[in-house]
């Protein structure tokens, strides 16, 4: 697991260069990691417990299969689970910038 635990006036999940996205690429390569799931809290005014942004299946296209049984387990254990709202996952995200550097390793 890796977390960032201080506020650098940056946001990877915006940046196009991030050294904390270079550090989970760095990960991903020398690990041969499989999945990354990037967790986020959600204000509490939000009506969801848990967003899963896939960028419109994008970021799970070879594993559908575990993103379904991922999302009824939730579902199951009382969580409000949306998909892409409010958030999508999209291409400059961590899950989404990953997906598009390693997908050689996970296809």
């Amino acid at each position: 697991m890796i977390a960032k635990t201080k506020n650098n006036y940056d946001d990877a999940n915006f940046d196009q260069v991030s050294s904390y996205k270079d550090s989970i690429d760095d990960l991903v390569m020398k690990h041969k990691i499989d999945y990354i799931i990037d967790l986020h809290g959600l204000a509490a005014s939000r009506p969801m417990d848990i967003n899963l942004g896939i960028n419109l299946g994008h970021n799970v296209e070879t594993n559908t299969k575990l993103f379904d049984t991922l999302k009824s387990m939730l579902k199951n254990d009382g969580f409000v689970v949306t998909v892409d709202q409010p958030f999508s996952g999209g291409s400059n995200t961590i899950a989404g910038s990953s997906k598009s550097k390693h997908q050689n390793l996970w296809t």
